[in-house]
């Protein structure tokens, strides 16, 4: 028997057996599909018909599709209903299972909870194991509250701590400088906008903002109800950031603008940020020299000889020297980037940069650096285990066993915050911010009434 398959399919190798050319194919591969996949160099298609396909094309991939050569034979699955009524299931608690542990040991803290883990269970059954006092009392609801109430404790005093911290404090007058170009000064028909949700402050020819509202202004990301989103050239949250054309990502304006490959398809409203797929692997794969981490898109130092990468908004950041200057014949917009590593930073004396932080902000920001990360390092000295006994009546022994389980544990997830708490100079920061808006709120009433009035 011989089947007679369509014009573009390819019948697989029949099995080699005494049978086998009585026995017609079960399936069979169809070109067809593949070609009507594929379009000629001189048809052209929408932005919104097509998608970008990361994976290369596969050889074996011509083959064609695998498809049933007779799928009416096919076995058709049988759905059954029950006719059965479903069974009363509601689950109604008895007065003995739930018990009311009062305030001192309350279910959340600050709409934060913490969630033991199995290494929480093996190390509160070796407490059980040991002749502590009141250990065999500390179950885990305890365990949990107490978690709980180390971090917020610690999370408090440390803010207060970098309140009080001369080194750490951070004053926003009119040295606030522009997420995008990093320049301090603003003019007439260029000022300088703040965001009402996450206080980013830009200017409005860099981030695209042609008129101010008279109300509250929030940017791309605020407006979209994003928050917090991640940059995909760089990997760092918050910034002045952008949508990107293709799918749901954000982008840096300044990562868009130091990366070659990278453009922005409308420069008066400064997005939307295209031709990220124009950017070659290997600048993907390279290595953050400020960071340490393979994520994004890095430019390199723009001496010849030297192959130092560094992300775009790591390198505003830790104050690398960035130079940006008008040249028509490098590039179509006229202007060219050069970042400088370190050791290269000398070379970039002339002419002055036009992206670049200022010196005495740029060497505050380095003390500011390390003594943030000598806080975060010895964050345990910021609660003591004397606190947590009072708090919940415990023995020495085990809130100082407590005390150094916590320490070891948020030691091991590099002094971070075991409840995912802001960081503290981050809130500090924000509320100083809020705090210096409403008094430029308010002068700005009073000058509107005092200038109004004449």
């Amino acid at each position: 028997m011989e089947s007679r398959l369509a014009s573009g399919c390819v019948t697989p190798v029949r099995p080699d057996s005494a049978h086998s050319s009585f026995i017609s194919p079960a399936e069979m591969f169809r070109t067809d599909l593949i070609t009507a996949m594929k379009l000629g160099d001189n048809e052209t298609l929408a932005e919104d018909d097509f998608v970008v396909i990361e994976d290369s094309w596969k050889p074996e991939w011509e083959k064609g599709v695998q498809v049933p050569v007779k799928p009416d034979l096919l076995v058709k699955q049988l759905t059954i209903c029950s006719q059965e009524q479903p069974v009363n299931t509601r689950f109604t608690a008895g007065s003995t299972y739930v018990q009311d542990k009062g305030s001192d040991w309350p279910g959340h803290l600050n709409s934060k909870h913490y969630d033991m883990d199995n290494v929480d269970h093996q190390w509160l059954e070796k407490l059980h194991q040991r002749s502590v006092k009141g250990a065999q009392e500390f179950d885990e609801d305890r365990f949990e509250s107490s978690i709980c109430f180390l971090e917020s404790k610690c999370h408090e005093n440390m803010c207060k701590a970098v309140r009080n911290e001369v080194e750490l404090g951070i004053e926003f007058d009119d040295d606030v400088m522009c997420a995008v170009c990093r320049e301090l000064e603003s003019e007439e028909g260029n000022e300088m906008v703040f965001c009402d949700q996450c206080n980013i402050c830009v200017h409005q020819a860099c981030y695209g903002i042609h008129v101010i509202p008279d109300g509250k202004w929030f940017c791309a990301p605020c407006s979209s109800s994003v928050t917090s989103p991640s940059c995909v050239l760089c990997g760092r949250r918050g910034g002045a950031l952008k949508p990107v054309r293709i799918g749901v990502h954000w982008a840096h304006i300044s990562c868009a603008l130091w990366i070659p490959e990278v453009k922005i398809g409308n420069v008066e409203y400064m997005e939307p940020v295209t031709k990220i797929h124009a950017i070659p692997q290997s600048r993907w794969n390279l290595v953050c020299s400020i960071c340490r981490v393979r994520q994004g898109a890095c430019i390199q130092c723009c001496v010849p000889t030297c192959t130092v990468a560094f992300h775009v908004e790591c390198a505003f950041h830790h104050g690398l020297k960035m130079r940006a200057q008008f040249d028509q014949s490098v590039s179509s917009d006229g202007v060219r980037h050069d970042a400088y590593c370190p050791r290269h930073a000398v070379l970039a004396n002339s002419p002055a940069p036009l992206y670049n932080l200022p010196q005495s902000p740029r060497k505050t920001t380095h003390q500011r650096s390390r003594r943030l990360e000598h806080l975060m390092e010895n964050f345990y000295q910021h609660v003591r285990h004397t606190d947590l006994g009072r708090k919940y009546r415990l023995s020495r022994d085990l809130a100082i066993s407590v005390h150094a389980y916590w320490t070891l544990k948020r030691k091991l997830q590099d002094n971070r915050s075991l409840l995912h708490l802001p960081d503290p100079w981050q809130v500090v920061t924000e509320e100083k911010l809020r705090k210096f808006q409403e008094e430029r709120e308010r002068e700005k009433e009073v000058n509107s009434v005092f200038f109004g009035s004449r």
